[in-house]
């Protein structure tokens, strides 16, 4: 809660669509407490993470959804304290962070991801190797070093199981967005 209102909270605030937009819907539909509702907590715009991150390591927002790699550097330096990590396992690089899930949130677990993606029309031999040769530049031991050293975990999936993944996500925060009566900004 706010230290200058009790009774208020200050976060930060993303265009829908946006991960933690639809973070905070998910937080609003699944909370009943008032100090969680809608009303009691203020939303404000920022343009990207890195501002925002800055504010509330700056005390000038009490809470945020953000992205583990652009809170490193000021985690690092105690400025900002982890509460929960948003992912199904707790991360090495803050193992003392509880999960959401083991926080009492499992409605917030969700994952930034990011896909490799190419033209429909491709043709197939081509398509291999540009999936293969993804494969093995993911799966080079220098670049997965680099990758969690900057807070990032890595997984080497094929076609198969990234089509599922985006297809599953997709379903979970189109309902999501239905049930909340989200509209774009």
């Amino acid at each position: 809660m706010s230290r200058n209102n009790p009774l208020f909270i200050t976060s930060d605030s993303k265009p829908i669509g946006q991960r933690r937009a639809l973070g905070y819907a998910c937080q609003r539909k699944q909370r009943s407490r008032p100090k969680f509702q809608e009303d009691r907590r203020s939303n404000v715009p920022y343009r990207g993470g890195a501002p925002s991150v800055t504010d509330l390591a700056a005390g000038n927002l009490d809470f945020m959804v953000s992205n583990l790699p652009e809170c490193m550097a000021q985690i690092q330096g105690g400025r900002l304290r982890p509460l929960a990590i948003t992912s199904a396992a707790r991360h090495p690089l803050v193992p003392d962070v509880p999960t959401v899930r083991e926080a009492g949130s499992p409605e917030l677990e969700m994952t930034n991801w990011t896909a490799m993606m190419t033209n429909a029309a491709v043709p197939a031999p081509i398509l291999a190797k540009l999936e293969a040769d993804t494969l093995a530049a993911i799966r080079d031991p220098e670049v997965s070093r680099r990758a969690r050293d900057g807070g990032f975990t890595v997984e080497a999936w094929d076609r198969a199981r990234s089509a599922a993944y985006i297809s599953a996500e997709t379903d979970r925060w189109a309902r999501l967005v239905q049930e909340a009566k989200l509209k774009a900004d």
